[in-house]
């Protein structure tokens, strides 16, 4: 269905020479075809935008994190990762990708924050855990939560991707603007 609306959208886009306004797009599905039930084009559409208030990358040498881990005898770990990151490290058998991959997503997370470790932060205020779907989430404790409260982050979205010698992650902070429609 959406497909076919979408292709409908174009067909009548390129035929007429001009964009339909949203009223004339909804009402090509048949749910919509009555305006009266349709919503306010402005207030559907507001009610439901995030913003993008940052956005972070990082990507690091896997053979660095694992040199780390291996030299400092469970000391890098205790300073970098949370109670729950570590347990949940034990489980796994690329452990040092794993590693890799939650070191990658804090320094990408602090990016998307606008700032640096040098300013009060430390590394266990940012945790990275796995929803049930696989799918990374982010934690924020202490001063790393009073930042994303100050610049309205009300949702991340976080990827990890691992390659045998480097780990990458992205963040994406997003902020809400929900106009609560009357």
């Amino acid at each position: 269905m959406v497909a076919k609306k979408n292709l409908l959208f174009q067909q009548r886009n390129s035929k007429a020479g001009e964009t339909p306004t949203p009223q004339e797009f909804l009402q090509q599905d048949e749910k919509y075809a009555d305006l009266s039930v349709a919503p306010s084009f402005p207030t559907f559409v507001e009610s439901f935008r995030l913003t993008i208030i940052g956005h972070g990358i990082e990507i690091v040498e896997t053979t660095r994190i694992k040199e780390q881990v291996e030299r400092s005898s469970g000391c890098f770990e205790k300073k970098h990762f949370t109670v729950l990151e570590r347990s949940a490290s034990e489980l796994g058998t690329n452990r040092i990708h794993y590693f890799a991959g939650r070191f990658a997503a804090k320094k990408a997370i602090l990016k998307a924050l606008g700032r640096g470790w040098n300013e009060g932060i430390s590394w266990l205020d940012i945790e990275v855990q796995r929803l049930p779907t696989g799918e990374p989430s982010v934690v924020l404790y202490a001063k790393c939560k009073e930042i994303a409260a100050e610049l309205g982050i009300a949702k991340w979205l976080l990827s990890i991707s691992h390659a045998s010698s480097y780990t990458a992650a992205a963040a994406i902070a997003l902020g809400s603007n929900l106009n609560q429609a009357e």
